[in-house]
């Protein structure tokens, strides 16, 4: 009992320091922003694309199929179906922001992007998010969207869970809807909120121009920051689901939920 609790504890304290770490990553952008100057040359190169912010991104997005492609695979073995494709899906969309970050290796290798991207692409470069069509109507609104949900989305976990939990005995014998393996839990809603506030404050306010302190380039650092959010949640399903297996293992075929093994 003594160890379990301390268990819980130590857990607890992880999801608290992880919550807390973005609002740390935060207050030192806003402090390096006012310290170069908001609308210094200084500060549009620091965010400029190329920057450390998006490289790290882009090493970030890289990295998280690291973790998902077992995880599919281990779903598939356990005929997980809507796992086994969501992490499938995972993995190829990190793999693909990840590459389009660093636009596919142009700026590494050197290579010309073809006419078609050079007249329609805004930077010139080989990549899809920025073309022209995208850039004016969908890249904005779908960061401004995957903030709001994974920053809002522990809300339909927390009711999802409570919906299993009353039918426990299914969830015992179909493991397949765990929602904690799809659903980012509240600690980690901190990592999303920053992209949403900005796209909120910078697309459907006038605060930009009554203060002269935001700057479109500023995106880098929030995604940036969501990015962190996204390799903790799949990092963190990971060794869940390496912790299933072990106490299957343990215990025979009986079915532990990742919720009793947190």
């Amino acid at each position: 009992a003594i160890a379990r609790f301390s268990h819980r504890y130590r857990y607890k304290s992880f999801q608290l320091y992880t919550f807390i770490v973005p609002f740390f990553m935060a207050a030192v952008v806003l402090w390096a922003k006012v310290k170069i100057g908001p609308t210094s040359d200084e500060w549009r190169y620091v965010s400029s694309e190329g920057s450390l912010s998006e490289y790290g991104t882009a090493i970030v997005y890289l990295l998280i199929p690291a973790f998902t492609y077992p995880m599919m695979r281990q779903f598939r073995r356990e005929k997980r179906k809507f796992l086994s494709i969501f992490y499938g899906l995972f993995t190829f969309g990190a793999f693909f922001v990840g590459m389009e970050e660093i636009s596919w290796g142009q700026r590494l290798l050197g290579f010309e992007e073809p006419e078609f991207l050079s007249k329609h692409n805004v930077q010139s470069e080989f990549t899809l998010h920025n073309l022209s069509f995208f850039q004016e109507h969908f890249l904005h609104d779908s960061f401004l969207l995957a903030g709001f949900i994974g920053s809002s989305c522990w809300l339909g976990l927390r009711y999802w869970q409570k919906r299993l939990k009353k039918k426990s005995s299914a969830l015992e014998n179909n493991p397949r809807i765990d929602p904690i393996y799809i659903l980012p839990d509240w600690f980690l809603s901190s990592y999303f909120f920053p992209i949403f506030v900005f796209y909120v404050a910078h697309d459907y306010t006038d605060l930009k121009q009554r203060f002269d302190f935001l700057h479109h380039a500023d995106q880098e650092h929030w995604e940036f920051v969501m990015s962190i959010g996204l390799l903790l949640f799949v990092m963190i399903n990971f060794f869940r689901q390496a912790k299933a297996i072990d106490a299957k293992a343990v215990n025979g075929d009986v079915y532990q939920s990742p919720k009793a093994l947190s």
